[in-house]
């Protein structure tokens, strides 16, 4: 018997933040699969990636998506995978990104999609009622996303480790990755 594929059916993905460490990963593994037919990236910049697969759209103002709502139609399925550490803009900054970008692109999206589904790649310990910050900025954001009528699901890594050279954005995390890297035994064959 065949294994059944996650999220059958999906045909067109829009994938947001395809130039971070995750993003570049689903884009990978999006242009991988053979039924996936088209895959949209909506980003500040672009991938630099070349794919009979891909459209890139670069996209600066993620409050309005007016002037390509023509790109959300007929999406099967989204990846958002855009966001910024909090270590690395103030408070409303991290606001703004990840939580009001996150919430736009979702509206904008189930207006034309209303069966579609959306993956949103939070955080590990994020909750509405925490005290801190970044936890309740996403568990907000994280609420948002399932109270609307689609098949929303939520992904809370706590450590991503890149596979096929994809990079953090995040000096820190670069760092840390290197150690973790340096720290986990390779296999010489």
């Amino acid at each position: 018997m065949a294994a059944e594929r996650p999220i059958a059916g999906v045909k067109r993905v829009m994938i947001f933040g395809g130039t971070g460490m995750v993003g570049r990963g689903v884009l990978r593994e999006c242009l991988l699969d053979g039924e996936v037919e088209s895959v949209v990236t909506v980003g500040r910049n672009p991938t630099g990636v070349i794919h009979d697969k891909l459209r890139e759209i670069v996209h600066t103002d993620f409050l309005n998506f007016e002037p390509i709502q023509e790109e959300f139609r007929n999406v099967d399925a989204c990846f958002y995978t855009l966001g910024v550490s909090s270590a690395s803009v103030d408070k409303p900054t991290y606001e703004r990104i990840t939580k009001d970008y996150t919430v736009s692109a979702a509206n904008e999206l189930i207006k034309h999609n209303p069966n579609m589904t959306f993956v949103y790649v939070s955080g590990m310990n994020t909750n509405a009622e925490s005290n801190t910050h970044w936890e309740r900025i996403k568990g907000e954001t994280e609420n948002a996303i399932l109270a609307m009528p689609w098949h929303g699901y939520i992904f809370r890594p706590g450590l991503i480790r890149s596979m096929h050279g994809e990079e953090s954005k995040t000096k820190l995390y670069r760092w840390m990755y290197n150690v973790l890297d340096r720290a986990r035994p390779h296999d010489d064959h």
